[in-house]
């Protein structure tokens, strides 16, 4: 099955957003067999739709009811179809934030002699996962390999005054040893 995927133009504090489980060009190729699963972030925990600011919309969208910056990340929508008799799980998804300045930090680290497999390549703030840090939500990190290197892309997707002074550290572990490189958030005057 094909991979959904869906990036969601920046919504305005306050505004409700609707994320669609899967585009109205696939409810005729897809024959739903149960209520899709949305969920928030890596969390293994299904989002209480119905209750609060999550509410169901034509079906299988999500509207998320007065977005605020703390419900921008990744959705995604878990939906069991059936396709010529046989069964399938097609997740779609979503990312979504609020209008504001966005920062992409690239760390790339030439892998010489040495498989992808054999180095750690991650992004800290101020010493602690990007998870558990004050980023929580507002950012991730992308992987890829190509080339004979490996790129690590620190996405904060919405940049805050309380971020100033932030120390973002890419670190580097190898079998020969550790690396780092790191930079500060500083914010400008306006």
């Amino acid at each position: 099955m094909e991979m959904l995927s869906l990036l969601v133009d920046p919504v305005a504090p306050g505004r409700d957003v609707t994320l669609p489980c899967y585009t109205h060009t696939h409810t005729h190729t897809l024959n739903l067999t149960h209520t899709p699963r949305w969920y928030k972030g890596r969390s293994a925990v299904p989002l209480q739709v119905g209750r609060g600011r999550y509410v169901w919309r034509r079906g299988s969208a999500l509207l998320i009811r007065n977005f605020a910056s703390q419900d921008s990340g990744f959705y995604s929508c878990r939906a069991q179809v059936m396709v010529f008799g046989e069964h399938y799980t097609v997740t779609r998804y979503s990312r979504v934030h609020t209008k504001g300045s966005s920062l992409v930090l690239r760390c790339t680290v030439a892998m010489g002699s040495q498989s992808a497999s054999s180095m750690g390549v991650t992004w800290l703030v101020d010493g602690q996962s990007i998870e558990r840090s004050l980023l929580g939500t507002r950012a991730f990190q992308e992987h890829r390999v190509w080339g004979g290197r490996v790129e690590t892309d620190l996405v904060i997707l919405e940049v805050r005054e309380e971020d100033s002074g932030a120390e973002l550290r890419c670190v580097t572990q190898t079998r020969t040893g550790k690396q780092e490189v790191f930079v500060h958030i500083e914010m400008a005057e306006k």
